[in-house]
């Protein structure tokens, strides 16, 4: 209890910290006190206590916030307002996304020269700005290239695709916007290792699988969605099922069962077996991106597996937590500006809370259970995502649900065998992948006739002026709930202790 209310005080010191309100600081300091006089004694020493962490949440709020503003002010200043015409050099530091015809990169600024003054900016000033370039061109990342123009104020930024596609790019350090159709490269960076990769990836799919197939399979394995259309992407968010072509929990969940399954039938020492497993889980972790839902699901399938062979007991929801803290300390603006910090927590807490609860009342019901499985995961987690769905993009899918539910019994499955396909093509020849191919092409084409279903329903719209009280409600009904079970187990441990 101590614990989760601890927290709930930093992240409402990182939220209050964003806001920047006298007014809503005094708001959630008399929330944290009334919590304080429900819960606990001693009343006065644990409100200092709590209080302090408050204030450290919103010190990291405040500071990351504050920094944002001054290179906003800076970018203003030498541009003039954005109206004068700049020549800028810099870095291409990461793929943003990528539409149908163009591809958006995030690009972090060297120098800015205006008409009479050459301005070096300071590394540490991370003045970024998002370039997008036609299909035909190409950029890597590492380029350094250089091009002149006026640049584009983020309040300009239109971009259907992503929702609150400003304060995306406010995340991302990133406060204004250049379309390139020429540019001059001052330095092309060589592939990574982990590109090659990538790239090797893409060929084995796309000459084994019909194109459509191909983008969906590259989606689920390696969570690279650069080849599906903005239809495909458009049906797969409208049936609530954008979430499988994202790397996350299931897949690292899926590669430590591989290994741990593989490696206890070789004669090895247990230390050797934890570096081999841990060791690809970094390799696969720098494959598809270290974005938030895979740090989170990597760092919590190592510790609950290094748990489970040496005998812990592991409180799954207070090592989530302590996760997203230990997130939040690096990147505390995730809690308010980045949806899949959201999304995946929120998933993952109501897996964790709900499931079982879900179930065992499905049960009542269903006569088999992995039916009532199927229908309480997708439940419990569309439950704890809800919060973050309404207030990241103010609009939810209710027959998604079903959509996910239908789909939820075979993507294990089809992430296995799609994955034996990759592997087992470097060994066999054409003719016997083929026959692995086939199910793993009508598996996709089945998630196709889900997704193009349910894709033509429309996203229920939540009204701007709701959506923040909405999810606030439903944020605080979440850590009401999670108080109740956490005391609930308390007292079951206290009254197995007597007996």
């Amino acid at each position: 209890m101590f614990f989760f209310f601890g927290v709930f005080t930093f992240f409402l010191g990182i939220i209050t910290g964003s806001y920047d309100s006298w007014g809503v600081i005094f708001l959630n300091i008399f929330i944290i006190f009334g919590f304080l006089y429900a819960s606990f004694e001693r009343l006065f020493i644990k409100f200092l206590f709590f209080l302090g962490i408050f204030l450290i949440g919103w010190n990291f709020s405040q500071t990351a916030e504050n920094h944002r503003y001054a290179t906003l002010e800076t970018l203003n200043t030498i541009t003039n307002d954005f109206s004068e015409k700049v020549t800028i050099t810099g870095k291409i530091t990461r793929k943003m996304f990528q539409g149908d015809q163009r591809e958006t990169y995030r690009l972090n600024i060297d120098t800015i020269d205006t008409t009479s003054t050459r301005y070096i900016i300071d590394p540490e000033d991370k003045i970024g700005i998002f370039v997008d370039i036609p299909k035909n061109l190409t950029l890597n990342i590492g380029d350094i290239i250089s091009f002149s123009g006026k640049l584009k104020p983020l309040i300009e930024f239109e971009n259907d695709e992503i929702a609150g596609f400003s304060r995306y790019a406010w995340f991302h350090e990133s406060y204004a916007k250049f379309s390139l159709y020429t540019f001059e490269r001052k330095f092309q960076a060589e592939q990574t290792f982990f590109d090659t990769i990538q790239q090797k990836v893409k060929n084995i799919i796309f000459n084994g699988f019909p194109e459509k197939t191909a983008a969906l399979l590259l989606g689920i394995t390696i969570g690279n969605t650069d080849m599906m259309t903005s239809e495909m992407k458009g049906e797969f968010k409208n049936a609530s099922l954008t979430h499988i072509l994202v790397v996350s929990g299931s897949n690292i969940t899926f590669i430590i069962m591989i290994l741990g399954f593989f490696l206890k039938y070789i004669p090895m020492r247990r230390t050797m077996q934890y570096i081999l497993i841990f060791g690809f889980l970094g390799l696969y972790g720098s494959l598809v991106g270290w974005d938030i839902p895979v740090i989170r699901a990597t760092v919590m399938g190592i510790i609950i597996y290094f748990g489970i062979t040496n005998g812990w007991k592991i409180n799954s929801i207070a090592l989530l937590f302590g996760i997203a803290v230990i997130l939040s300390f690096f990147s505390p603006l995730s809690l308010l500006y980045d949806a899949s910090f959201g999304l995946s927590f929120g998933a993952t807490i109501g897996i964790i809370l709900l499931n079982q609860p879900i179930h065992d009342f499905l049960q009542k019901f269903f006569k088999f259970s992995w039916i009532s499985t199927l229908m309480s995961v997708t439940l419990a987690a569309t439950m704890g995502s809800l919060g973050s769905m309404i207030y990241f993009f103010g609009s939810i899918s209710i027959l998604g649900i079903f959509a996910n539910i239908l789909i939820a019994g075979f993507m294990s499955i089809l992430l296995f065998l799609a994955t034996i396909y990759i592997v087992m093509s470097f060994v066999l020849p054409d003719i016997i992948l083929y026959f692995i191919g086939l199910p793993v092409y009508f598996l996709g084409e089945i998630i196709f006739v889900v997704s193009g279903f349910f894709g033509k329903f429309s996203l229920v719209e939540i009204p701007e002026q709701t959506k923040i009280p909405l999810s606030i409600i439903l944020y605080f009904m979440g850590f009401l709930y999670l108080l109740h079970t956490q005391e609930q187990k308390i007292l079951m441990h206290q009254t197995n202790h007597q007996n």
